[in-house]
């Protein structure tokens, strides 16, 4: 078994039944990789639907049920259960193209020793007809940063997005893996990266082993998710990964900043939010003003209600 490919997934049955139909059709032997599906917390059935999936006899694969709320928990789980010799991890909506592991087999066999891994490529599914705004979110704004990568470099650690990267299970185990701390979406792949890059890593990327993103995102949806992230930058402030990444701000300027942001919100929503959303292409900097406004107008709503720990958002690295 050369590869194991694990898969966290969350409340999304149909769009992971795409993705491991894609998997299905990869140009390697099928008996060179075996599929992991974890399963958090899914009401939707999603663990029948990719049982079935399995026992078809498209892939192979198996279905466990993560022990603990979270991506961090569920990829851990997946992990335990891995028997290949190197780990690729995959988002549930990243629906890959037939030859990407053959890309990611050709670069570990290229490079065969246990500190090399390899970041691949994504974008937005063309099924999913991105908006200006995605395009935007891909180009400068916060999805993946791969426009600042050139293809073949060895990128930084925190390029280490498990939407489609691999390593060698020896320099995973040089580690305790993804920390559980993490409850929910944000920085709990940079932290692992962090410690992998500390225990000797170097992380390449290469744009051939590509694959699509099927997910769609709206203004807001986009900014919920970002206020997921930034509750989830209150943990990662407290890890070594923090400092490293050099954070920079005050927390007096950085809630400043928000409330003034967010005053904003009443004005320019009812104006600008149905543009946003639509195909009309607007200049960059109103995406980015109007993201991070309705960002901030989530936190502080959060913290108006008496949620103050949210102050640790902004907290910088010790």
């Amino acid at each position: 078994m050369n590869f194991s490919v694990i898969i966290p997934t969350h409340e999304r049955r149909d769009i992971l039944l795409g993705c491991l139909e894609h998997l299905a059709r990869q140009t390697v032997n099928p008996g060179s990789f075996e599929v992991i599906v974890v399963e958090d917390r899914c009401t939707d059935g999603t663990a029948h639907a990719a049982m079935h999936f399995f026992s078809s006899g498209k892939l192979g694969g198996t279905v466990v049920r993560s022990e603990g709320p979270g991506a961090a928990a569920a990829r851990n789980r997946g992990l335990r259960e891995a028997r290949g010799r190197i780990i690729l991890f995959l988002d549930d909506d990243i629906y890959a193209a037939p030859d990407l592991l053959e890309r990611h087999a050709d670069f570990h066999r290229q490079n065969p020793g246990e500190e090399f891994a390899l970041l691949g490529f994504v974008t937005w599914h063309p099924d999913v007809r991105p908006t200006p705004f995605m395009q935007w979110m891909e180009q400068g704004g916060p999805q993946f940063a791969f426009y600042r990568l050139t293809d073949g470099q060895e990128a930084p650690w925190p390029f280490f997005y498990t939407c489609n990267v691999s390593l060698k299970r020896q320099l995973l185990a040089k580690t305790s893996g993804f920390d559980e701390d993490f409850k929910q979406y944000g920085f709990e792949d940079p932290e692992l990266g962090f410690r992998l890059h500390q225990v000797g890593m170097q992380l390449f990327y290469w744009r051939s082993a590509w694959a699509h993103h099927f997910q769609r995102f709206t203004l807001q949806s986009a900014a919920r998710r970002n206020y997921n992230a930034l509750v989830s930058r209150a943990v990662f402030n407290s890890k070594p990964a923090a400092a490293a990444l050099q954070a920079e701000g005050s927390r007096w300027k950085t809630w400043t900043d928000a409330a003034s942001m967010a005053l904003l919100l009443p004005v320019e929503l009812p104006f600008f939010l149905p543009l946003a959303n639509s195909r009309i292409r607007l200049p960059r900097f109103v995406y980015r003003h109007l993201f991070r406004c309705y960002t901030a107008g989530l936190l502080l709503k959060n913290v108006l209600i008496g949620n103050r720990r949210w102050f640790l958002i902004s907290r910088p690295p010790q």
